[in-house]
């Protein structure tokens, strides 16, 4: 058996199906992390993959590598981010810890376009 299946994780792939798991992301100064979460019971259904933040922290740098930690999650599906600013109507209005590059940036259009999902949601 896996560490995950040990550690009571459901693969990625297979959980994908189920409406009530998500991608959640949290983006740091320093580092990104993402895992599949079950928002029915709370609990996360993968371990948690990590990278740093790429610097400069740009929009196009850190959507870049949410990317690829969906893919080593093997994840395509709804994607549900924390991100250290402030969101107004899917755009950020400040970001005091990443790059100036963020302030108006379009962040739910960009993250579904290049993770190529219907649904995401940024707070």
């Amino acid at each position: 058996m896996s560490r995950a299946g040990e550690l009571g994780f459901i693969p990625a792939a297979t959980a994908m199906n189920d409406s009530h798991l998500i991608l959640g992301v949290d983006i740091g100064g320093t580092s990104l992390k993402a895992a599949v979460v079950d928002t029915r019971k709370g609990t996360l259904t993968t371990p948690v993959v990590r990278a740093k933040t790429p610097q400069p922290a740009t929009p196009k740098g850190v959507v870049t590598a949410i990317g690829e930690l969906a893919k080593r999650l093997k994840w395509h599906g709804p994607v549900g981010v924390g991100f250290p600013g402030l969101i107004k109507h899917g755009v950020v209005r400040r970001a005091p810890n990443l790059d100036p590059a963020w302030v108006r940036h379009e962040i739910v259009d960009h993250l579904r376009r290049a993770l190529g999902v219907g649904h995401v949601a940024v707070g």
